[in-house]
């Protein structure tokens, strides 16, 4: 179930970026992760309208969190650099 759901939001692409910066801020540190991870696959994927939202999103939460997750963002965003 979570790999069709994964699956899903990273076929919607910049439709559910809003939704995944948001989601991001609040929740289990489990799910704050998965959502780096999907906004990873958003960004690599170089669509126009998604690249440059994903790749803030990813910054904002390289700077603004600690830990884990700032470590994740910042290493998404190195690979995908």
């Amino acid at each position: 179930v979570r790999q069709t759901a994964t699956q899903a939001l990273a076929d919607a692409g910049a439709a559910v970026l809003p939704a995944l910066a948001e989601a991001a801020k609040t929740g289990s540190l489990e799910r704050r992760l998965r959502i780096v991870d999907l906004l990873g696959r958003i960004y690599s994927l170089g669509d126009e309208a998604s690249f440059e939202p994903a790749e803030l999103a990813l910054e904002d939460i390289k700077q603004d969190e600690t830990g884990s997750l700032s470590e994740q963002a910042a290493a998404v965003l190195a690979n995908h650099y």
